[in-house]
């Protein structure tokens, strides 16, 4: 039986050699010290005094239905409220993470669209105010245009993965209403924008569905995404309907290796 694994990435060990030393851009001890923790606390069965990555869900609501996320389930439409963080307790979150050295990074997503939270920049420029060393966030990109691109930048955020699924018809059908081309043009201008201010960071990381990337003709989304961003990776399709008869579910497993090393925040300060 094959297993996926979680992300494919397309590159070799040089081109990811060089997003490791983005990622570490400014703090590269701090960083290397949070990676041997990433990759040694599961192994060893360590659990840090605090978490070294939090992921903090600025919103749990999003504009979009795209086929394959858990936010179109009816667990989720039944059972979730469609409500943003309140600001107060983000910031208590944030000062609480700060205060820890072994947390290194936030993570402002999760279930929701992070964009749809009226604050979202100001979260931004607090985390980093607040001194946590990375902070990164995923978006589906249409709340973010060149303006606000460049706001965040210079507000000090760290990483910035934009779900891209596929390229052309098959992007469109999935994220409804974006358009792939307004979409891609906004990237080159991200791009253009880091060059002009000689900012390593943000860095841009683009990923897709593997299906909706393979339909849509890999090399071409290879082609059009490497020269614009820092890292173009595929994500796993999780089958979040339970509608593929074809997986073969693993019953008896281990525990998860992320509970060594993160912790994640709903909107309500639930964990």
């Amino acid at each position: 039986m094959e297993i996926n694994k979680n992300m494919i990435y397309f590159s070799g060990r040089i081109e990811k050699l060089k997003f490791e030393l983005k990622r570490g851009h400014g703090h590269l001890g701090s960083y290397i010290l949070d990676r041997m923790r990433w990759h040694l606390n599961p192994r060893l069965k360590h659990v840090s005094k605090f978490p070294t990555h939090v992921d903090i869900e600025t919103s749990s609501a999003c504009n979009l239905n795209c086929p394959m996320c858990y936010t179109v389930t009816d667990e989720f439409k039944e059972g979730v409220s469609r409500m943003h963080m309140d600001f107060e307790l983000f910031k208590k979150l944030v000062d609480e993470c700060a205060s820890y050295s072994s947390n290194y990074s936030i993570r402002l997503s999760w279930r929701g669209e992070p964009f749809l939270h009226p604050k979202f920049d100001e979260m931004v420029s607090y985390a980093k105010k607040a001194g946590i060393k990375e902070v990164s966030t995923l978006t589906h990109g249409g709340f973010l245009n060149p303006e606000r691109f460049e706001k965040l930048m210079k507000a000090g955020l760290d990483w910035l993965s934009i779900s891209v699924d596929g390229t052309g018809e098959t992007y469109e059908k999935i994220r409804k209403p974006l358009k792939f081309e307004e979409t891609l043009d906004k990237i080159k201008k991200y791009h253009e924008i880091k060059k002009k201010n000689k900012s390593v960071k943000p860095i841009i990381k683009i990923q897709g569905v593997w299906p909706a990337i393979e339909e849509s003709n890999a090399q071409k989304y290879l082609d059009t995404f490497n020269p614009i961003a820092d890292q173009v990776t595929s994500g796993e399709l999780l089958d979040c309907l339970r509608k593929d008869t074809e997986i073969e579910y693993i019953e008896d497993y281990g525990p998860c290796p992320v509970l060594y090393y993160v912790i994640m925040m709903r909107w309500e300060q639930q964990m």
